[in-house]
């Protein structure tokens, strides 16, 4: 049994308006025949997905069809105290009457949440987290060279100019001289199938905290860790190279320390009061908590991620975020009228090589697809499709979802006149939805990918989950 966290131990924020951005979006309407399929395409504004999860998986009992739609075997929740705090606020911190689908999710009541620690360091009282330096008050951070030689691996220790330290009021101070970026950054857990929240994250160059240091020699990576319990067991370290932090690749945000999320200070339930932020990044690279940060010329990744949950090879410690889609499969929907529009919905996240446009395909109508396993994404009928291509719905008025205080173009990727210079931007989502009309009766499956602009289609170029998990959805429809 799940126990639901007690929420009144996490911060709240009451940004977000009643009504989202997105609602009052028609639903679909009649649209050009294509043999038994006609589609319409609409802007985005269908329930968000992990609300949806929520109503089906409600007093679920054991029905297997029912099983929460988060990528993990439930042999998997059971042994992993991560995974289930990740499903408790994905799955029930929501409701679909009061959630659709908008850029930004509340950090805190639609967000879900992947976390370690015993206990986790946000539910700790407010005493506890002050004593552990995680409040505005008490919070720094300390920046040193690692002493580490080990030859032939590491034949000199990384020197610096002088070891620095840092108070919030400090940080931001360096940010006002120096500069902040403002980044919106979809969360997700290399191993969960879909994005666990997005926001508007600001913070200080990495780059520019590490030049405090003066001069820098024989460094090779940059480890950072947060706090974990003062228990070494508990440490969970991550890491980008030289080259990461101090050169981005062109047209990306860089890695940064924020202290900031849609306007205001991080919440601890998103690692506040500081985060390191790597946007091209799985969540285990965005450390929480952050308080240290070591220069070393030891080349070797010692990332805590590449050793722990478990198959034989392990976590991919320099996994980049990947593109593709997800797809709202609405278990326990109710049939659909012949000729009626299903909606078929999702997010798409722009990873490394961005979106060209999306597919979806039709299998159906089979009595077999009532019960059908799932095909795996190399099978040849899945292969082979035929697959129908669809646009990526336009860049929505930014000036009406981001927060108060903060303008489209000061945000990383908007241009000077409010327009995105790609969408989604970078390492973010985007909502999407069609209209599909089904002319027979039966059971169909619909299932929709990405396709980036190198021609890639989900998941290619790298199926392999240990880097990164987009396998292809499936929503399944019964039309009567």
């Amino acid at each position: 049994m799940v126990e639901i966290p007690d929420f009144a131990k996490m911060d709240r924020t009451d940004q977000f308006p009643t009504d989202c951005p997105t609602r009052g979006v028609p639903p679909p309407g009649p649209g050009p025949r294509a043999g038994a399929v006609g589609v319409t395409q609409h802007r985005a504004g269908s329930l968000a997905r992990l609300s949806a999860i929520s109503r089906h998986v409600a007093g679920s009992g054991s029905n297997p069809m029912d099983a929460p739609d988060i990528g993990a075997s439930a042999e998997a929740w059971g042994e992993d105290r991560m995974m289930m705090d990740g499903i408790k606020h994905v799955m029930w911190s929501t409701t679909p009457e009061a959630a659709c689908r908008s850029l930004l999710t509340d950090p805190v009541t639609n967000w879900g949440t992947v976390t370690r620690g015993v206990p986790p360091g946000h539910l700790l009282s407010d005493a506890a987290r002050a004593v552990a330096g995680l409040t505005a008050e008490t919070w720094s951070l300390e920046v040193a060279a690692d002493p580490y030689e080990e030859p032939p691996h590491v034949r000199e220790a990384t020197e610096i100019g002088k070891a620095v330290r840092l108070t919030l009021p400090e940080l931001r101070a360096l940010g006002a001289r120096a500069g902040t970026v403002k980044v919106v950054k979809a969360m997700q857990c290399l191993n969960v199938d879909t994005p666990l929240g997005q926001g508007v994250w600001e913070g200080v160059p990495l780059a520019t905290v590490l030049r405090e240091c003066g001069t820098i020699t024989a460094c090779r990576r940059i480890n950072y860790w947060g706090w974990h319990n003062d228990d070494p067991e508990q440490v969970f370290r991550s890491s980008v190279s030289y080259t990461e932090a101090f050169e981005p690749v062109p047209g990306e945000p860089p890695v940064f320390l924020a202290f900031s999320l849609n306007g205001k200070p991080i919440p601890p339930v998103r690692g506040g009061p500081v985060r390191m932020i790597v946007p091209f990044g799985h969540g285990f690279k965005s450390v929480k908590f952050l308080q240290q940060i070591r220069l070393t010329n030891d080349y070797r990744i010692s990332d805590t991620y590449a050793s722990i949950e478990g198959s034989a090879e392990g976590n991919d410690p320099t996994s980049v975020q990947k593109t593709y889609t997800t797809v709202d499969r609405m278990l326990g929907a109710a049939p659909s009228a012949r000729g009626e529009p299903i909606t078929l919905s999702g997010v798409l996240t722009s990873g490394r090589t961005p979106p060209s446009h999306l597919e979806y395909w039709v299998r159906g109508p089979d009595p077999a697809l009532e019960r059908a396993s799932p095909l795996e994404d190399d099978d040849s009928a899945l292969l082979a499709g035929p697959w129908v291509r669809f646009e990526i719905p336009p860049p929505p008025q930014l000036a009406g979802m981001l927060p108060a205080g903060i303008k489209p173009a000061d945000v990383f990727g908007v241009n000077a006149a409010g327009v995105p210079e790609r969408w989604p931007l970078p390492f973010s989502y985007s909502p999407w939805q069609i209209g599909i009309r089904l002319s027979q009766p039966g059971f169909y499956e619909i299932r929709a990918r990405t396709v980036d602009i190198a021609g890639n289609a989900q998941p290619q170029p790298r199926p392999n989950p240990k880097n990164g998990r987009n396998s292809i959805d499936t929503r399944r429809v019964q039309i009567v």
